[in-house]
């Protein structure tokens, strides 16, 4: 599968590398069809997901797990397991991995 030219990784080998990174990474989410730009951050006891940049609110909002977010319908309407193939890029603490 491909994006723009890109391969794009599968949403099984997001949750791959998103489980075996340590620390707190951020990963920079854009879609090809929307202005504003997200963010999933990993911590020690739970995963968020917000909007980048936003001055009047990220809309973050906290999830027990990467599998409760990528089920969820989000911000925006956004449901990542739905919305998978409209993601242009995936960068990881300013490493891009889509």
């Amino acid at each position: 599968m491909t994006n723009n030219g890109l391969v794009m990784i599968t949403i099984d080998n997001f949750a791959r590398i998103f489980e075996e990174v340590n620390g707190e990474p951020e990963y920079e989410v854009a879609f090809d069809n929307r202005e504003a730009e997200y963010m999933i951050i990993k911590y020690s006891d739970c995963v968020t997901f917000q909007r980048c940049g936003i001055e009047n609110g990220s809309g973050v909002i906290r999830f027990g797990s990467l599998d409760e977010l990528l089920s969820a319908e989000t911000i925006d309407g956004i449901c990542l397991k739905r919305d998978w193939d409209q993601i242009g890029s995936i960068v990881v603490n300013g490493t891009e991995v889509l």
